[in-house]
């Protein structure tokens, strides 16, 4: 696993997402990630190396862990 950070305002790493889709078939990480952003927490700008937000790079490396371990994308909402 790699535990290089892709998140530089909260940081998690690979290994955090992975743990975490693996733990909840989806991941809470993004989900925290991007009502921080909404709420004005993130730094990314100045934290992260490349300048930019990391929601992107979350985003990708989500998909590749969901992708990885086979796990659906559909959302189950249930019958009334």
């Amino acid at each position: 696993m790699n535990e290089q950070l892709i998140c530089y305002c909260f940081g998690y790493t690979e290994s955090d997402i992975e743990a975490d889709i693996i733990a909840n078939k989806r991941s809470t990480i993004e989900e925290r990630i991007k009502a921080e952003k909404k709420a004005g927490a993130c730094e990314c700008v100045s934290k992260n190396p490349s300048g930019k937000w990391c929601l992107g790079d979350v985003h990708r490396v989500v998909n590749e862990i969901i992708d990885r371990e086979g796990i659906s994308r559909k959302i189950n909402i249930p019958l009334m």
